[in-house]
Protein backbone atom coordinates (compact mmCIF):
# COMPACT_ATOMS: atom_id res chain seq x y z
CA UNK A 1 0.00 0.00 0.00
CA UNK A 2 3.07 2.60 0.93
CA UNK A 3 4.13 1.86 -2.81
CA UNK A 4 1.22 2.39 -4.55
CA UNK A 5 0.90 6.21 -2.81
CA UNK A 6 4.28 6.78 -3.35
CA UNK A 7 3.68 5.55 -7.13
CA UNK A 8 0.59 7.77 -7.60
CA UNK A 9 2.50 10.67 -5.79
CA UNK A 10 5.85 10.50 -7.57
CA UNK A 11 4.94 8.24 -10.76
CA UNK A 12 1.71 9.02 -11.98
CA UNK A 13 1.99 12.76 -10.76
CA UNK A 14 -0.96 13.30 -8.80
CA UNK A 15 -0.37 16.85 -7.39
CA UNK A 16 2.16 17.62 -10.50
CA UNK A 17 5.33 17.09 -11.48
CA UNK A 18 7.60 16.70 -7.83
CA UNK A 19 11.43 17.91 -7.83
CA UNK A 20 11.94 16.62 -3.91
CA UNK A 21 10.26 15.07 -1.01
CA UNK A 22 10.84 13.53 2.29
CA UNK A 23 8.78 11.32 4.60
CA UNK A 24 8.82 9.55 7.86
CA UNK A 25 6.01 6.93 8.79
CA UNK A 26 4.59 7.51 12.86
CA UNK A 27 4.04 4.68 14.77
CA UNK A 28 1.94 5.15 18.20
CA UNK A 29 1.20 3.24 20.90
CA UNK A 30 -2.96 4.16 19.42
CA UNK A 31 -4.44 4.03 16.26
CA UNK A 32 -2.32 2.91 13.15
CA UNK A 33 0.78 4.06 11.59
CA UNK A 34 0.58 7.29 9.26
CA UNK A 35 2.71 9.37 7.12
CA UNK A 36 3.73 13.05 7.38
CA UNK A 37 5.25 13.91 3.73
CA UNK A 38 6.73 17.26 2.11
CA UNK A 39 6.37 17.68 -1.47
CA UNK A 40 8.26 20.69 -3.49
CA UNK A 41 6.79 20.52 -6.71
CA UNK A 42 8.07 21.93 -9.92
CA UNK A 43 6.80 25.23 -10.23
CA UNK A 44 4.85 24.76 -13.58
CA UNK A 45 2.87 22.46 -11.45
CA UNK A 46 1.80 23.85 -7.98
CA UNK A 47 -1.71 24.74 -7.78
CA UNK A 48 -3.13 28.33 -7.39
CA UNK A 49 -5.92 28.77 -7.58
CA UNK A 50 -8.86 27.79 -4.81
CA UNK A 51 -10.55 25.51 -7.54
CA UNK A 52 -7.20 23.76 -8.02
CA UNK A 53 -6.81 23.03 -4.68
CA UNK A 54 -10.30 21.43 -4.07
CA UNK A 55 -9.78 19.10 -6.79
CA UNK A 56 -7.68 17.27 -3.88
CA UNK A 57 -8.76 18.45 -0.65
CA UNK A 58 -12.38 18.19 0.22
CA UNK A 59 -14.92 16.99 2.31
CA UNK A 60 -18.85 15.94 2.63
CA UNK A 61 -19.99 16.10 6.28
CA UNK A 62 -22.86 13.39 6.59
CA UNK A 63 -26.61 14.46 7.43
CA UNK A 64 -27.83 14.79 10.83
CA UNK A 65 -31.82 14.32 9.44
CA UNK A 66 -30.74 11.30 6.56
CA UNK A 67 -28.17 9.38 8.84
CA UNK A 68 -28.50 10.39 12.65
CA UNK A 69 -26.30 7.58 14.06
CA UNK A 70 -23.65 7.95 11.71
CA UNK A 71 -23.99 11.81 12.36
CA UNK A 72 -23.69 11.47 16.01
CA UNK A 73 -21.15 8.83 15.96
CA UNK A 74 -18.61 9.92 13.80
CA UNK A 75 -18.99 14.13 13.88
CA UNK A 76 -20.72 15.19 17.04
CA UNK A 77 -18.23 12.89 18.87
CA UNK A 78 -15.29 12.79 16.96
CA UNK A 79 -15.03 15.96 14.80
CA UNK A 80 -17.06 18.80 15.47
CA UNK A 81 -15.43 20.00 19.24
CA UNK A 82 -17.62 23.33 18.95
CA UNK A 83 -19.64 25.58 17.13
CA UNK A 84 -18.95 26.39 13.38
Amino acid sequence: MKTELLDDILKRNLFGVVVAYIYVIRSQKRGLPHAHMLLTLYDGSKKRTKDDIDKFAFTELSDADIEPCLYELIISKCMIHGPC
